[in-house]
Order: C-alpha cells, then structure tokens, then sequence
C-alpha cells in the first residue's frame, strides 16, 4: 500500500492527493461526504492482481522463448525476476511471517467495511488473501516531506539525542524537563515562517509546539489512565488534520 504499518490510509491518501491536486495546479472542492477509503483500497488490490496476472504471462514468455544451456536460464530467470519494479522473490520464511503477522490480528484491529451487499468485510483479510498470490516483494519508495519540515524534525531529534547522552545524572523528571524546555528554545527560534508562503514549516511547528506543551503537563500520562478514542481524537488527532487547511481539504469523522 506504499505506507507505513500503522499509518491511517485515509490520511495518507488524503495528502497525497491533495499534494497532486497543487502540483498540477487543480482546485480540490469540498466533498459531501468523505471517500470510501475501504472500497478505493478493495479496487486498488483487484487492479494490482490484474497487472500481476499481466506481468506473469509476459513472464512466462520470456522464460520459454529461452532456449539456451541451463546456465543461460538461470541468469535469464533472475533478470527477469528483478525487473519487476526492483521487487525480491518472498522465501518461505518470508511468507510464513506474512501468513503469522496476519493470523495474530484480531478483527477488532483491522479496518472494516461493508460490502454492496451489506455483509462486513476487512481490508486486512483482502490484503492477506492477496499476499497469498504473491512470489515477489515489491519495495516501493515512500515519498518525502518536504526538505524544510525534514530539518526541523533533524534537528528536534538531534537536541533530543544529545540530551540523552549528556543527562549529567538527572533522573527522568529532571531529563524530561530539560529535553522539554531545550527544545521549546529551538522552536521558538525558528521563523517566524509565513503561513501563506510556507504552510508545512508553520504548521509543523505549531505542531510541535503542541506535543511539548502536552508533554509539559503531563497529558499523555493523564489520559493513559482514562480516556476514551473521542478523548485522543480531540488532543491528538485533530493536531493532524489541520495539515490540510490551505488545501481545501477537510477532514470528517
């Protein structure tokens, strides 16, 4: 899915479209209702297995129309094989990991949908009757954040390593504190960037800024011991959707 594991595919597809929307200059307008993400992966992996199915026919030609010694063959077979998108045959050992991975999971953590028939399906039990199918591992770029975000984030980890290594004998409180107001300095520090002209830097610090003043007090630890999603949503997850203000994208729970 060219994701992290972990990572919201709504929200990364969201972003991604949106950062599509402003390379080619387009306009996104305000949807009434939120897209499917559901649906939208199910046609990803139907369309994904008819170019594999494609790939494997063209595959299957070029391995016949070898005619040369048996050594001839297994270079041909290789080159072959590493010219699917610089994918990687799955060993065993790989699939029987896929296979164990997929099988700890229970369906309260998997992502839900219904179908057009109504019945209830799961986008991780699609993924995995796919992966079923599969003899390579595709290894597909993630894309990057933006350069300017990607050296506020280096040099926030930098502080936070440096400080670590040099605790002078703190004990956590102590080393928390100063890890938190060290890093409020170099945020503050910054810019100040222009929200119109540098969107990603502004409301990435803004961010931060957030995450330091939770840490401060405590939050996260406070919520920990009785919160509930709505609670999370509202602290954490509404700091993210704020990322897609100037491009007219809004998103909706």
């Amino acid at each position: 899915m060219n994701s992290k594991i972990g990572d919201s595919l709504a929200a990364v597809w969201t972003t991604r479209i949106g950062q599509v929307a402003q390379q080619v200059n387009v306009t996104l307008g305000k949807a009434r209702q939120a897209p499917d993400w559901a649906k939208v992966a199910l046609l990803m992996v139907e369309n994904t297995n008819r170019i594999a199915d494609d790939n494997s026919c063209c595959d299957e030609t070029a391995l016949q129309s070898d005619t040369s010694d048996t050594n001839s063959s297994s270079k041909r077979s290789y080159t072959t094989a590493s010219s699917k998108t610089d994918s990687y045959p799955l060993s065993e050992e790989a699939k029987k990991s896929f296979e164990a991975a997929y099988k700890s999971m229970s369906d309260g953590k998997k992502w839900m949908f219904n179908r057009d028939d109504g019945s209830v399906g799961y986008v991780e039990d699609v993924m995995f009757r796919y992966g079923q199918t599969c003899d390579y591992e595709q290894l597909l770029p993630l894309p990057r954040i933006p350069a300017a975000c990607e050296q506020i984030i280096d040099q926030a980890s930098a502080i936070i390593d440096q400080l670590v290594s040099d605790d002078d004998g703190l004990d956590d409180q102590q080393l928390a504190k100063k890890v938190i107001d060290t890093l409020q300095e170099a945020l503050d520090a910054l810019g100040p960037y222009d929200p119109y002209k540098e969107f990603d830097q502004h409301w990435l610090v803004r961010v931060l800024q957030d995450f330091l003043s939770y840490y401060r007090w405590n939050v996260f630890a406070r919520l920990s011991v009785d919160c509930s999603e709505t609670d999370l949503v509202s602290r954490v997850w509404s700091l993210f959707d704020k990322c897609f203000d100037n491009l007219g994208i809004d998103t909706k729970r």
